[in-house]
């Protein structure tokens, strides 16, 4: 999809799969950088969507494959999950570079 003619500037897709009311799995695939571990805001998204439809409970455990989130749906959306570190990196700027 991300180089669909449809979408000019590429497109951001979460794949989703109810596991029961309490539980749903999100993948996702963004635009430039292809399967991510994690994204806070299609799982708050997806979890919404499936509330509105329904097919979860008020909260819902989101496995992705960085780990679990929990949403919790009602007036506002909140998600709490964890924060990892995943790369450490350095690079050097090209000297000739003007500033």
């Amino acid at each position: 999809m991300e180089t669909h003619p449809v979408f000019t500037n590429g497109a951001n897709v979460n794949f989703v799969q109810v596991i029961d009311r309490d539980n749903c799995r999100v993948v996702t695939w963004e635009r430039g950088s292809g399967l991510t571990l994690a994204c806070g805001t299609g799982s708050c998204a997806a979890a919404a969507l499936l509330h509105k439809k329904g097919l979860v409970n008020d909260t819902v455990t989101v496995h992705i494959p960085g780990g679990v989130l929990t949403i919790e749906l009602g007036d506002t959306v909140i998600m709490t999950g964890p924060a990892v570190w995943v790369f450490d990196g350095s690079t050097e700027a090209d000297k000739e570079e003007k500033r």
